[in-house]
């Protein structure tokens, strides 16, 4: 039990990246992202969404935008037909 039990020491898991990512983007008080910090996000949908369907890295789009107090994040996936 122990220190493995706490997690301490052991590598977080790339859904769990992605999911602190996007809580960043979504609670964040400013819209203004580097490209690169956009194209990170769009790596880590990708791999995440990926585990479930088949899709086109190069298909991803997100927007970003507020509406009021709001920030809202639009992810669009076009998924691959089998």
């Amino acid at each position: 039990m122990g220190v493995s039990f706490l997690g301490i020491g052991k590598r977080k898991k790339s859904g769990r990246v992605a999911k602190e990512r996007i809580a960043f983007v979504l609670y964040s008080d400013r819209l203004a992202l580097s490209p690169k910090k956009i194209e990170e996000l769009k790596k880590d949908f990708y791999s995440l969404v990926l585990k479930y369907v088949k899709l086109n890295e190069k298909d991803i789009s997100i927007k970003i935008r507020r509406e009021g107090k709001r920030i809202i994040l639009i992810a669009e996936f076009p998924m691959k037909q089998n």
